[in-house]
C-alpha cells in the first residue's frame, strides 16, 4: 500500500514545494502580495468601437457609432442600462424643457406632464366606487386618496371591470384639475379611457371630457383632465369613469387627486415636468442597442485595458459571472 502511494505523495510534495517557492519569492519582493500565474483570457468580442458604461451618453455613443457602420460592443457594470437616470431617480425634464436628441425623444416623448401632488394642491375628499375591489388588491377605504402611488402591490386597488369613482370634497368648491394614477401592463391590466364629470348635487352632471390611454405598457399613468389653472369649475362631486381595455380582465388604480387652484402668489411653485419611470427608460435604451445591432453585456466590470505592441489602447478586459474576458477594439469610449 505504501509503495502504491509513493507517486501520489511525491506529487503532493512537489506541489507543496512549488507553492512554498511562490510564496517565498513573493514575500521576499513584497510581503503583502502573491504571484499570479500567467494565463490566457478568452477573446469574447473583436470590434471597431468599445463603449464602457451604460449611461444615456454611452448608449447614444454606441448607437451613433453603429449607425455610421462601426461594429460596436458596450459593457456596463450595472444589471441594466441608464444608471445615471434610473439609479439616481432623476426621471424628469425641467419645466418647458424639450428632448432634442432622437434617444431623448424616445424616452420622454410619451412622458406625461405631471403636476407635483403636494398637500397644498390636493383637496381632501371621500369617495365611493361602483364596483367592489378584488381581494387580490383590496381597497381599505382610503387607498385612492392616501398620496401613495409608487408600488403596484401595496399601493393599487384592483377592479375586475369598468368602474366609476365618485369623489366628494364636502361642499361646492373651485376645482382646478382631476388626475387619475393607474398602472398599465400589456395583456394584464390596461386602462383604455378615463371620463370625468362634475356635479354640485349628485343629480345633474357636467362632462369635462375624456382622456384616452396611449401607453398600454408597464408604467404609472397620469391622466390630466383639467390641467390649466385658469379653467376652474365649481362643484362638490367629481365622477371618474375608468374603462379597461377589451383585452384585459382587470384594472389597477392607485391614486385619485382633486386639485385646487393655487393662490396667485404661489403660481411660480407649480411643478410641471415630464416624468418617466425607470422601466420605461431601460426599455428604450435596451431597444436602442438591439435595433442598432450593438452587442452589450450587463454586470461586466472593466479590470484593465489592452495595449498593442506600440503601447496604444487596443481594448479592455472585463470581469463578470463568466470570469474574465477580453474585448478587442480600435477605439475605446469611456462613458
Amino acid at each position: 500500500m505504501i509503495d502504491q502511494m509513493k507517486p501520489l505523495l511525491l506529487t503532493v510534495l512537489i506541489c507543496g514545494m512549488i507553492v512554498q517557492e511562490a510564496f517565498s519569492q513573493s514575500s521576499t519582493t513584497n510581503p503583502s502580495t502573491v504571484s499570479e500565474s500567467e494565463r490566457l483570457i478568452p477573446l469574447a468580442y473583436d470590434v471597431d468601437v468599445v463603449v464602457v458604461g451604460g449611461t444615456l451618453r454611452g448608449v447614444a455613443a454606441a448607437e451613433a457609432a453603429a449607425k455610421n457602420g462601426a461594429k460596436v460592443f458596450l459593457a456596463t457594470d450595472r444589471p441594466y442600462l441608464g444608471a445615471d437616470v434610473c439609479g439616481t431617480y432623476r426621471l424628469w425634464l425641467e419645466e418647458d424643457e424639450q428632448p432634442e436628441t432622437q434617444l431623448g425623444q424616445a424616452i420622454y416623448g410619451d412622458a406625461m406632464v405631471q403636476t407635483n401632488l403636494q398637500s397644498e394642491d390636493c383637496l381632501p375628499f371621500a369617495y365611493s366606487a361602483s364596483l367592489k375591489s378584488h381581494s387580490r388588491h383590496p381597497d381599505t377605504g382610503s387607498m385612492l386618496a392616501d398620496g401613495k402611488f409608487s408600488e403596484v402591490g401595496p399601493d393599487s386597488v384592483q377592479y375586475n371591470g369598468d368602474v366609476t369613482l365618485i369623489a366628494d370634497v364636502g361642499k361646492p368648491m373651485q376645482l382646478a384639475g382631476v388626475r387619475l394614477m393607474a398602472f398599465n401592463r400589456a395583456d394584464d391590466f390596461v386602462i383604455e379611457r378615463v371620463t370625468v364629470s362634475v356635479s354640485s348635487d349628485k343629480q345633474s352632471w357636467q362632462s369635462l371630457g375624456n382622456a384616452p390611454n396611449t401607453l398600454p405598457r408597464f408604467q404609472t399613468r397620469d391622466v390630466p383632465v383639467l390641467h390649466a389653472l385658469d379653467q376652474t369649475v365649481t362643484a362638490r362631486y367629481v365622477g371618474v369613469e375608468v374603462a379597461k381595455g377589451e383585452e384585459v380582465e382587470r384594472l389597477l388604480v392607485t391614486e385619485l387627486a382633486i386639485l385646487a387652484p393655487r393662490r396667485r402668489s404661489d403660481a411660480k411653485a407649480v411643478d410641471n415636468r415630464r416624468v418617466v419611470t425607470p422601466m420605461a427608460v431601460k426599455n428604450v435604451l435596451d431597444n436602442a442597442l438591439l435595433n442598432s445591432k450593438v452587442d452589450f453585456l450587463y454586470g461586466s466590470y472593466v479590470t484593465e485595458v489592452l495595449r498593442d505592441p506600440e503601447g496604444k489602447l487596443a481594448g479592455i478586459v472585463v470581469a463578470n459571472r463568466s470570469g474574465r474576458q477580453a474585448i478587442r477594439g480600435k477605439v475605446i469610449i469611456d462613458a
